[in-house]
Parts: C-alpha cells; sequence; structure tokens
C-alpha cells in the first residue's frame, strides 16, 4: 500500500459479494474476446449494480468477473 501511495495511483474497493468468473488464459493474443465474454457472462447470469472487472493476474492470465445477484 505504502508503495501505491509513494506512486499516486487512484484505489478503488471492490464490493463483497457473489461474483461470476472466467479464466482466460494467453490473454493478450485473445483481447477480442474480453468483451464477449462479459456479454455471456451478463446472458446468463443476473448482474447486479457494480463495476465489471478484469483482474489481470500474470502475463498470460486474465479473471473477468461480474458481480451478481443470485446464481441462476
Amino acid at each position: 500500500e505504502a508503495e501505491i501511495t509513494r506512486l499516486g495511483l487512484p484505489t478503488l474497493s471492490i464490493p463483497g459479494g457473489n461474483y461470476a468468473r472466467v479464466k482466460l488464459m494467453d490473454w493478450s493474443n485473445h483481447t477480442n474476446e474480453i468483451g464477449p465474454i462479459f456479454d455471456e457472462l451478463m446472458r446468463h447470469y443476473e448482474m447486479k449494480p457494480g463495476p465489471t472487472i478484469e483482474f489481470y493476474r500474470s502475463q498470460t492470465e486474465l479473471h473477468l468477473l461480474i458481480p451478481i445477484a443470485k446464481t441462476p
């Protein structure tokens, strides 16, 4: 946290709760799939208000999450 403050980077708190998630491997070669994956998640789950999240876990692994109201 000290490094974040030192660098002046903005922070965001992600609300707790249930999230639907898809892991996209080798994401840098599949960036065209990010939007369609989010669209598919939103078709299958009732999304509650909140941000969609792209968590770049590594140079090859990306997690795409949406907050959900309930499981199907």
